[in-house]
């Protein structure tokens, strides 16, 4: 059982012993589990044949395995570890067997810096109802205060970590600086770190809580971000985290959190400090092992990015991370952060990430790599002799899941699907020269389904042609969504790819001009899935990695925009590649437990597929003995369960541009809490946000919301429509 020390903790099981077997092929496995009851939570194995060096030799192993906090949060959950016999065969034997528990440590992204404690604030710069900021002339400190001048945190620091050319990270920071009455309610405070000069405007409210800092920052040299920050401690405990997925912490606080755009409440009534919802930061994060809070300007693990240059050798697989923002001496940046001091607020709305009421979301994005108009009726209808959304008898259309579909405009090359799979003889699917899949795209976007790019054509394309992709594919489909396809370092390898040429001024692949004219703006990133950046933290059936079961710490944005690719362009990643060679996978990967889970920590997931590729082995069609094509029984299981859990306000099943549309809506919507400590929220974007749902631990009194109540975390999700430039106060 789990061990009190060891309560919602990330452990390291550390197993090891000899093992000795007649016959090092079959060996067999070491096995290690975490069940409760029945059911298996946790399913991790060696290969004990990767151990052992010898027939009849006893042999010392070792490993390690890491099992995630989540797991070891119920004291009825019990580990086990095993020798199990996979193959039936063969004798093999474990003496002197160890298992050793401790709790692992987890990677800290948070900055770390040193503090020069300040004894006492020799001015009062500003003293109002709710808040004070105070100031030492001495030391040139600065922090907040309560409104009797008592701090509720260290000075602040500007901190910074700059690339520079010859690749070493120079760090530096300010914890002095120049303080000036503007007025009676605006404070201006400068700094310099002699590689950024900063000012501060600070701008305060006698009879509110609200407190909002807006800050300018001026390069004086040249490099590349890998953060900016502005960085202090807190005084008071942690009273809430809320957290990246809108999940509210309120007890056992993680040691480290990335918060994303969310935020954090500490200490309470005259004592607290609340920030939600900074949406011009790149994030916000909080480490309560050290009491630090650091709000990040700039902070490059927030907006990844990787580039695989062009090659006169034949060298693949060459890539350079690009992600850190480069910054030329007399650039300026703006930020804003709004705090909100000493405030008996009633109680902070969450912004949910999903419409509707809906607690998680899981998007299909579709590869169209050697795809053939009957495999596509297949998946799409359910059987190749199918030619009509309004007919379908399984697949996509059946369930009414929706899809971000890229297609190919052009096919210029001819590239036949035999290059792939010799059992088909047709050229690749194109938009341009086959009329029959003309009308199959246009029937599903008729019917809901998303039409994107998965560039012009299957190699390298020429200006003109992508110019034409654009334009028709806007004009059609409204296409919005671009798929990077067969990147790499040839001259063949889709130069005009986000990740190759296509933001290369002076490139003939450049192509942001394009994209920025024909409103193309939400793109894959493949940073996350040919990275790995954050290792091997994900276990059994888990979708995503790293599991959200292991902390916060991890800094994993579902979407972000870097300054390479303009204010325009918007990445995002794929989480899992659904592509399995044994149909019984998609009961493993995605039953009812798993997609329970999905819910329950309001994630969002993109899948990553190729459901109509012409593989000589898949699992998403048949062939049957007549040479038809029909849906896999198991694949469509699966979108009969993921309708299941749409239907019932569990699972958001939805396309990229919709859901990138509803979360770049949210960072227009503003909170402020009122004197009372009442909220108001308001849509100060141009558009209506349909479906804007929030969060609360009260229920509302006003009607004019739809309401989910939740009994299990015992929350309640209100939804409605919200205007442009309306403003509501919730009570």
């Amino acid at each position: 059982p789990v061990q009190p020390a060891f309560y919602k903790k990330n452990i390291k099981l550390i197993l090891e012993g000899w093992v000795y077997a007649e016959d090092m092929e079959n060996t067999g496995t070491l096995a290690v589990q975490v069940i409760q009851g029945d059911s298996s939570l946790y399913w991790n194995t060696i290969e004990l044949k990767q151990k052992i060096s010898k027939n009849k030799a006893w042999t010392f192993f070792t490993d390690t395995f890491v099992i995630a906090r989540s797991l070891m949060s119920d004291y009825k959950n019990e580990i086990s570890t095993f020798l199990w016999n996979t193959t039936g065969k063969g004798k093999t034997l474990a003496d002197d067997f160890y298992v050793k528990i401790a709790e692992q440590e987890m990677p800290s992204y948070t900055p770390d810096v040193t503090f020069t404690p300040v004894e006492n604030y020799s001015d009062v710069l500003f003293k109002g109802n709710f808040y004070s900021v105070v100031y030492d002339k001495k030391s040139k400190a600065f922090c907040i205060g309560d409104k009797n001048n008592v701090p509720l945190t260290s000075p602040l620091i500007f901190y910074e970590e700059i690339i520079k050319k010859d690749g070493k990270i120079e760090q530096s920071s300010a914890q002095q600086f120049l303080a000036e009455k503007k007025n009676d309610s605006c404070i201006v405070i400068t700094c310099s770190t002699g590689v950024t000069n900063v000012k501060f405007e600070i701008n305060c409210s006698k009879n509110t809580p609200g407190l909002d800092i807006s800050l300018i920052l001026k390069s004086i040299k040249e490099g590349a971000v890998k953060r900016q920050s502005l960085v202090c401690t807190y005084k008071e405990n942690v009273d809430k985290v809320y957290r990246k997925n809108t999940v509210v912490d309120t007890a056992d606080f993680q040691q480290e959190y990335w918060l994303d755009k969310e935020g954090f409440s500490i200490g309470k009534g005259d004592r607290s400090l609340i920030s939600y919802r900074n949406s011009s930061l790149s994030s916000t994060q909080l480490n309560t092992k050290k009491k630090l809070i650091a709000f990040n300007f700039d902070y490059a693990f927030d907006h990844s990015l990787m580039q695989f240059p062009l090659r006169s050798d034949n060298r693949k697989g060459v890539k350079t991370d690009v992600s850190a923002n480069m910054l030329q001496a007399g650039d300026e940046n703006s930020y804003e952060i709004n705090l909100f001091v000493g405030s008996n607020v009633l109680g902070v709305p969450v912004f949910m990430q999903q419409p509707y009421g809906y607690k998680s979301a899981f998007i299909i994005t579709e590869h169209a790599d050697y795809t053939d108009l009957l495999t596509n009726y297949a998946v799409y209808f359910g059987s190749s002799d199918i030619t009509s959304t309004t007919k379908a008898i399984g697949g996509f259309a059946k369930y009414k899941i929706p899809v971000t579909k890229s297609i190919f405009y052009h096919n210029p090359d001819k590239t036949n699907n035999r290059e792939f799979n010799g059992a088909f003889t047709s050229e690749m699917c194109c938009w341009k020269s086959n009329k029959a899949y003309q009308q199959f795209i246009t029937d599903l976007y008729k019917n809901g389904y998303e039409i994107a790019f998965h560039t012009p054509d299957y190699k390298t394309t020429k200006r003109e042609y992508m110019e034409e992709a654009l334009s028709a594919l806007k004009e059609k489909f409204g296409s919005k969504v671009w798929i990077d396809h067969g990147y790499d370092n040839g001259k063949g390898d889709n130069r005009e790819d986000l990740v190759c040429d296509g933001l290369v001024p002076g490139s003939p692949n450049y192509s942001l001009d394009l994209w920025n004219k024909y409103g193309v703006k939400y793109f894959w990133n493949c940073y996350n899935e040919d990275s790995l950046l954050f290792g091997s933290y994900n276990f059994s059936n888990k979708m995503k990695n790293p599991y959200i079961g292991y902390g916060d710490n991890f800094p994993t944005p579902v979407y972000w925009k870097n300054k390479r690719s303009g204010e325009n362009v918007v990445s995002w990643p794929s989480h899992i590649m659904m592509d399995y060679k044994e149909e019984n996978l998609w009961d493993y990967y995605f039953d009812s437990t798993v997609l329970f889970d999905l819910a329950q920590n309001r994630e969002t997931v993109i899948g990553h597929m190729y459901p109509a590729r012409v593989d000589s082995v898949t699992t998403y069609y048949n062939k049957t003995e007549d040479g038809k094509y029909v849906v896999n029984p198991k694949f469509d299981a699966f979108l009969g369960r993921l309708a299941w859990f749409h239907k019932n306000k569990l699972i958001y099943a939805t396309t990229i541009g919709e859901y990138m549309d509803y979360r770049q809506a949210l960072e227009k919507v503003k909170m402020k809490i009122m004197a009372d400590g009442r909220v108001r929220i308001e849509n100060t974007g141009q558009n209506e946000i349909k479906g804007f749902t929030i969060c609360l631990e009260q229920p509302l009194k006003k009607s004019g919301y739809s309401v989910i109540h939740d009994p299990k975390s015992g929350t309640y999700l209100y939804s409605f429509d919200f205007k442009a430039g309306e403003n509501r106060i919730l009570e």
